[in-house]
């Protein structure tokens, strides 16, 4: 009689478990991405296809000549483990009190462990940041 509730409460573990930002992967990340406001596919500059004359291997007769509707960037989706750092500093960004003295301890922890470090830029007469991983 009792076999329902314990498969509701077993099944509620699991749906906790599957969206926790740190065991996620795959559509679980995406739906934690609508959720935190960041998408997984980021846009990206085309390099090494058109013509340029400064650059070994696009000069002439050999880069494609970029036509008035040709692209300058394209679409890249991220792997699940970037997916998950870039998510974790939108969150600690969220909740960050925007003083600039505290945003590296907050940028840090949300990259503590993954190998990537985030740079921030800080742009003077702006009232706005960039930040950058590398």
């Amino acid at each position: 009689m009792t076999r329902p509730l314990i498969d509701v409460a077993a099944a509620t573990r699991g749906l906790i478990t599957a969206f926790d930002i740190d065991s996620a992967v795959g559509v679980q990340l995406d739906i934690l991405g609508l959720w935190i406001g960041r998408s997984r596919v980021v846009s990206q500059p085309i390099s090494g296809v058109y013509f340029s004359w400064d650059t070994d291997g696009l000069g002439y007769d050999q880069g494609v000549w970029q036509g008035p509707y040709d692209p300058d960037s394209g679409y890249m989706y991220l792997s699940d483990e970037t997916y998950r750092v870039i998510l974790k500093a939108k969150i600690a960004i969220n909740n960050w009190d925007g003083r600039n003295d505290s945003l590296p301890a907050i940028l840090d922890a949300a990259t503590a462990g993954s190998g990537l470090r985030m740079q921030i830029v800080d742009k003077p007469g702006h009232d706005d940041i960039g930040l950058g991983l590398s």
